[in-house]
């Protein structure tokens, strides 16, 4: 066997092996739409809102189907974002999201510390929120979660999950004395479904 002939082999063998590699996984996908209310000792004197996205995430918005809004990937405008929606109901979730560009104020971060959202679509989280535009740090609290109903059922699923979200006592700066509301609505796509 030549020499050239060996080459040409091991180079079609390698390239052969490229084309069978794993697709990469798109990158995390990331909606907010974000109220903060005064609630007893809030500093905030108004409501105060944030986003991520253009347009955000709206069940509400007229004249768009699916009505998700357009959300932000990861390394795209600012956002660093990791997530996880895991099983098939019940299914559990976390989310690290900080927007420090493309967000209304600027700069906003939510975390969702853990999770729990049944297959019809009801469920709870431990939240967390800071907007430039907002009183400071506040979270803590539990909130209630509501999958935004769409053709395919409620809005989750594994790797996926949009919903209405609901909190109330929500601490101010880790001052327990002091509380807030927040409500509004989040979209996470393309997360990790490991558990």
């Amino acid at each position: 066997m030549s020499r050239s002939f060996v080459w040409l082999f091991t180079v079609a063998l390698g390239v052969g092996t490229l084309g069978c590699s794993d697709p990469v996984p798109a990158a995390a996908a990331v909606g907010l739409r974000l109220n903060i209310t005064q609630s007893g000792s809030c500093t905030t004197m108004n409501e105060l809102s944030d986003d991520i996205g253009a347009p955000p995430p709206d069940k509400d918005r007229i004249g768009a189907d699916p009505k998700k809004g357009r959300p932000v990937f990861d390394g795209d405008s600012g956002l660093n974002a990791r997530c996880r929606v895991a099983g098939e109901g019940p299914y559990t979730f976390t989310a690290s999201v900080r927007a420090t560009a493309g967000a209304k104020s600027g700069s906003v971060t939510m975390t969702i510390v853990e999770g729990q959202m049944s297959a019809n679509g009801a469920g709870t989280a431990r939240m967390s929120f800071v907007s430039a535009a907002g009183p400071g740090s506040i979270g803590n609290g539990t909130c209630s979660l509501t999958a935004v109903p769409t053709s395919e059922g409620p809005g989750v699923k594994a790797g996926a999950l949009w919903a209405t979200f609901q909190c109330t006592g929500l601490t101010q700066d880790n001052t327990p004395s002091v509380n807030c509301s927040a409500n509004g609505e989040v979209l996470l796509e393309n997360c990790s479904q490991n558990e």
